[in-house]
């Protein structure tokens, strides 16, 4: 492919990694993809995007301790990157973190409220 040529070129290439990343994550290979996702972050700290497909990939592989890093980082850089936070409330809600998943939820309400009300369905109904 394209990315593999870019690859071959100039290896910390951002676009190229993050390219290969999903060309591996559309078909399911996510093992394969992470490591191009983390290299695209890698090379360019600041790239949003590179930090939340990585968590993406991390949440799909079970590895959720270093999905929340990532989608962590996503927030730090864009504290108003709705995939991250939904995804970080996500995760909180899945490990019975309820609080933390209700703080990203305020978070979200302003920025999305359509996909707040989805993460506000993984709360407990008091």
């Amino acid at each position: 492919t394209a990315f593999q040529s870019a690859l071959r070129l100039k290896p910390a290439d951002p676009d190229a990694n993050l390219g290969m990343g999903n060309a591996y994550y559309n078909n399911a290979k996510y093992p394969d993809a992470l490591p191009f996702y983390q290299n695209a972050a890698k090379y360019e700290p600041t790239w949003v995007l590179a930090h939340v497909y990585s968590g993406d990939t991390l949440r799909l592989l079970k590895r959720n301790a270093e999905a929340e890093t990532a989608y962590l980082r996503a927030v730090q850089l864009d504290a108003k990157n709705v995939d991250s936070i939904y995804w970080l409330g996500v995760l909180y809600a899945a490990s019975s973190r309820f609080a933390d998943a209700r703080v990203q939820y305020d978070r979200l309400k302003p920025l999305d409220t359509a996909k707040a009300e989805k993460l506000f369905a993984f709360l407990p109904k008091n």
